[in-house]
């Protein structure tokens, strides 16, 4: 239980890969849905069109001129869907995601 005086930290930004090779970006949490542990992506973009030259990695520091993002939403999968995350640079993505 929070009090009003406490501060809650909003989950970082990250690059989320999950089943059926859909791309995400937005922040992901954690949570336990009738004992199964759970992701939850707020603020969850799909990155349509990376707009890389080279790897999906390029767009830690942001997106390309290229990148095509979709509209936002949230994204509920569980654990075994999440295949991997990449860490991002939370000053870039700020304003895509937020």
């Amino acid at each position: 239980m929070t009090t009003k005086n406490e501060i809650i930290a909003k989950p970082e930004i990250s690059i989320i890969v999950i089943k059926g090779g859909f791309v995400y970006i937005g922040r992901m949490e954690k949570y336990d849905y009738l004992g199964d542990e759970c992701y939850r992506i707020t603020g969850a973009k799909c990155i349509i069109r990376w707009g890389t030259k080279k790897h999906l990695a390029q767009l830690t520091s942001g997106p390309t001129s290229e990148t095509t993002l979709g509209d936002p939403c949230t994204v509920t999968c569980q654990k075994y869907q999440v295949y991997y995350t990449i860490d991002v640079q939370q000053e870039a993505w700020t304003k895509h995601v937020d």
